[in-house]
Order: structure tokens, then sequence, then C-alpha cells
């Protein structure tokens, strides 16, 4: 007869992984991710005869990988550097898509190795509005500045944020402030 056929991998990352057969076609398929890295291969309407015992299966690198390139070294008074991404999570199978419904945030604090940020990957599903905030802290766990910004995801591609993350940090505040004196009073004749 024929059949339909899916075959699924899990590679390096962080977090779980969830996948969900119902109905075919229905929006109940898919696979579920919280920074993994995910391989799919799937055969539609695949002929299976008695004589059959072997399926070559090449599958697909699903995911993207966000990574970091940080420039510039970590300041002496910068104790913790925390990232924060807000991404989509599951890619529906019948759709062959990121499912733009099921929205994710996952969170964690950068190791600081010396006086450089350690090296941070995530895998997601494509999609062109993931979300990434930087949070810096000092000692005391005061902001000391924070960056976000939003970037492309592509499938069994890296994007890779580079860059200097500190140079804000450290630098002075200034006040502004406005003066009750008045100047000269500009009179103007009728």
């Amino acid at each position: 007869g024929t059949y339909y056929i899916g075959f699924f991998g899990i590679g390096a990352g962080v977090g779980d992984y969830k996948v969900s057969i119902g109905a075919f076609e229905g929006d109940n398929d898919y696979i579920e991710s919280t920074g993994r890295e995910i391989w799919y291969k799937e055969f539609k309407n695949f002929a299976v005869s008695n004589a059959t015992n072997n399926i070559a299966v090449e599958m697909a690198r699903k995911t993207g990988r966000i990574t970091l390139n940080i420039t510039d070294a970590v300041p002496s008074n910068v104790k913790r550097v925390n990232i924060e991404i807000y991404y989509r999570s599951r890619y529906q199978l019948t759709h062959a898509n990121a499912n733009v419904i099921n929205s994710a945030t996952y969170t964690t604090d950068i190791p600081i190795e010396g006086s450089e940020l350690g090296s941070f990957d995530f895998n997601c599903f494509p999609y062109p509005g993931v979300v990434v905030y930087f949070h810096i802290y000092d000692k005391d766990n005061a902001l000391l500045d924070e960056r976000n910004l939003t970037v492309e995801v592509f499938e069994n591609r890296k994007t890779i944020i580079t860059g200097k993350l500190f140079n804000n940090v450290g630098s002075k505040e200034f006040t502004v402030s406005v003066s009750d004196n008045w100047g000269d009073d500009n009179i103007v004749d009728i």
C-alpha cells in the first residue's frame, strides 16, 4: 500500500522536544522544540511492497541556530549577562512551516569567562521576527545596560550576532536641567 512516513531526529542544544502526531492534515501534527536541533524527513504516499525492506532516509535540519560573536571584553563591573529570546517553537508538519501561533521564550545567563563572554548557541525554527534581549547587570544585580534586536532565523543556517555589546557600560550618565532664570525679555511693539 501507500503510506505517509515521517522521521525526526534530535540534535545538540538546550531544552526539550515533543512530537505530536494527530489526524493527518490536522493542526495537531507538529514537532516542538525549546532550543534543540531538529531534523526531519517525510515521505508522502510512499509505496511499500512485500519486497520493500530498506528506505534511504536523509533528514534535513529544520532549525536554524542563533550564536554570539561578542568582540569586546567584559568590563570588570559586569557580573551577569542575561539573554532572552522570543521565538517560534513549533514546526507544523502538515504545513511545512513554523507555526506562527505558538510563541515561546528562552532565558538564561551567559557565562563570563575571565574578561570574555562565554559561548552561546540556541536552535529554533525559521522565523523573520525572532527578538533577542540582552540585560547586563553589576554585582548588586543593578541593570547597567540592555539591548534588543530582531533577527531572522533561517532553516539550516546560523544567525550570528556579532559586535560590541559592552560599549555603553561604564559610560557616565549625564543630567539635563533647565534654569528658572530668564534672560532679557523680547519686547515687540505693535
